[in-house]
């Protein structure tokens, strides 16, 4: 006879860890069920907690999955459900003897799991407790009320995330923008000029904001943090800003100072990319073999160079995410830090952004 456990987790303590052992010790490997009921599921959050979808016994209801989720675990035999507008999170791996629960923010992604802010309570019992008996109460509930997926419900949810992802696009960009006028000093028509077809227009728009920025650097004007965005929570600010020029600030929407020093020297050596991915990648490389040379730079920035290149050139998904949803916190920056003789060719399509090319002569 054992009593019942609780336990508060958040990001610091690797939730996916922690259950992942709690489960192995409790039931060892195969033997148990896994109930989960999600607002969100994405293949990243299926990949963290494969071990127990695939030794266990799934049964799994969302509101809302990514395709290459749902595609995850049909090829698996998994069958999801669909519960419209369920916002719980509630996990429950169980036998016929005990239980470890999990209740709280996480989401089934991998920025639920690991990255987020998140609270979530672990309860460990037996099953004969009143916790257990709740909790799987609740889950029967939203499974019997649950359906299977169509491919109609697959197709409108994909929209939906669509459109809610071009809306989170255009408010960062938005944001952006609004800190560029903020900080600059310039007007807002300077900045709608870079959402211009026409290519004269953008290049006046780049060339305002490139002139501004580098009045301001050459002013020690431009604060230490301008800019900042979720990228920097990867990094440390360094003592890098030897390597800038003039350029006062250490980190510029949170790249490293020494890639804008990278991107300029790429820009001033001619050096042309057909796609704002390529150009991103030669800056992470040059930079990390700048930052190798350089006595005095933390282990912790060459890291975060390494992981960052990495994943750029290993992860197809992540690369996406780095033209279409990252260009505000990565490529722009580094764009702006181009020298004047570079034009850049830009598409934009379904609300989306892709740099095509980086010309510079």
């Amino acid at each position: 006879m054992w009593y019942n456990v609780i336990r508060i987790l958040t990001r610091d303590d690797d939730i996916p860890s922690i259950l992942i052992k709690e489960v192995h010790n409790l039931f060892k490997t195969r033997g148990f069920e896994v109930d989960i009921a999600t607002a969100f599921v994405n293949a990243n959050g299926l990949r963290i907690i494969k071990d127990l979808l695939i030794n266990g016994k799934p049964y799994l209801v969302t509101s809302n999955i990514t395709k290459k989720a749902y595609d995850w675990l049909i090829n698996r035999r998994i069958e999801p459900r669909l519960y419209d507008n369920l916002h719980a999170k509630l996990y429950i791996i169980h036998n016929d003897n005990a239980y470890i629960a999990l209740i709280g923010s996480s989401n089934l992604t991998k920025r639920g799991l690991t990255v987020n802010f998140e609270v979530d309570v672990m309860l460990k019992g037996e099953v004969t407790d009143s916790y257990y008996e709740q909790l799987l109460k609740i889950f029967n509930t939203i499974w019997n009320a649950s359906r299977p997926i169509t491919k109609g419900d697959l197709a409108l949810i994909q929209r939906i995330n669509k459109r809610v992802r071009d809306v989170v696009i255009k408010n960062k960009i938005m944001r952006i923008e609004n800190e560029i006028i903020k900080l600059l000093g310039i007007d807002r028509d300077a900045i709608i000029k870079c959402r211009s077809v026409n290519t004269d227009d953008r290049k006046q728009c780049i060339n305002t904001i490139y002139n501004k920025l580098r009045r301001l650097t050459q002013g020690n004007t431009l604060p230490e943090q301008a800019f900042r965005t979720e990228i920097s929570k990867n990094a440390h600010i360094e003592k890098l800003g030897r390597l800038c020029g003039k350029a006062p600030s250490e980190w510029f929407l949170g790249v490293p100072c020494i890639m804008l020093y990278v991107a300029y020297q790429l820009g001033s050596s001619g050096m042309s990319y057909r796609t704002g991915i390529s150009f991103y990648e030669d800056v992470l490389t040059n930079s990390l073999n700048q930052a190798s040379k350089i006595k005095g730079v933390k282990n912790d920035v060459i890291n975060f160079i390494t992981q960052e290149l990495d994943r750029v050139r290993n992860d197809k998904e992540y690369r996406e995410q780095v033209i279409e949803r990252k260009i505000g916190a990565t490529i722009l920056p580094l764009i702006l830090a181009l020298p004047r003789n570079c034009n850049i060719t830009v598409n934009k399509g379904n609300r989306k952004i892709k740099i095509r090319s980086i010309v510079c002569t």
